[in-house]
């Protein structure tokens, strides 16, 4: 027996605390009856409606994946044993580094939403060398067809002959922006690999492969601010 804001999270609904208030409001129904208390169990053989349709609980599945350059998400869902999922954290082919597979779909639908400040890191190579003015404008505010674009943090990484490397952290939802803020400076983004996502980072995942996340992980993406 669990108690029914739980059985409801996991069938994806919502968050249990939103699942209080469908309770609450006599929009749940268990064996055909108006649930309202909050304290209500079920069990296996209950059958459990909202909306008219019936609630299946699914066991949850959050995997960290460092994807490789020039490889869709995608390649990854299409893998029968996670044909099931979903993409946290979508990233243009020509990007590499972390996103999160998951059938939790309430996570999903938050972190999508535009407001959501997902902290993420990535090392960039670019064509040129940006200074410091350039910098600057990044991290004060760039136009992006009438969207001001902020870059939270830029520093300088390892320099090499054909390009220059940054390391730049972003909370901004749409990880295009970083490719088209190098261009309105008149710079080229050669790769972008994302090293950490929203307090999730890469450790020694190798590129192409996948790992759980701990649950304090997970605790990390549920608390992200929207």
């Amino acid at each position: 027996m669990i108690r029914l804001n739980r059985y409801i999270a996991n069938s994806g609904v919502c968050s249990r605390r939103a699942a209080d208030k469908l309770i609450s409001s006599g929009k749940i129904m268990v064996n055909k009856q108006v649930v309202n208390s909050l304290g209500f169990k079920v069990g296996d053989n209950d059958v459990v409606e909202f909306n008219g349709d019936v609630l299946s609980p699914q066991k949850l599945i959050y995997l960290l994946v460092n994807k490789p350059k020039n490889k869709s998400a995608l390649d990854f869902i299409n893998d029968k044993s996670n044909e099931n999922l979903s993409v946290l954290g979508e990233m243009q082919e020509c990007f590499s580094g972390l996103i999160v597979l998951t059938n939790d779909q309430y996570l999903i639908d938050r972190l999508s939403n535009s407001s959501a400040l997902i902290k993420q890191k990535f090392i960039l190579k670019i064509e040129k060398k940006i200074e410091q003015n350039e910098i600057n404008k990044l991290i004060q505010g760039i136009n992006l067809d009438g969207i001001k674009v902020c870059f939270d943090d830029i520093n300088y990484g390892r320099q090499e002959k054909d390009n220059f490397q940054l390391i730049v952290t972003v909370s901004f939802g749409s990880v295009a922006y970083i490719n088209q803020a190098f261009e309105k400076l008149n710079n080229k983004l050669i790769n972008a690999d994302r090293i950490e996502f929203g307090g999730v980072i890469k450790g020694d995942l190798i590129r192409g492969k996948s790992r759980v996340l701990l649950q304090k992980e997970i605790g990390f993406l549920k608390m992200i601010k929207v």
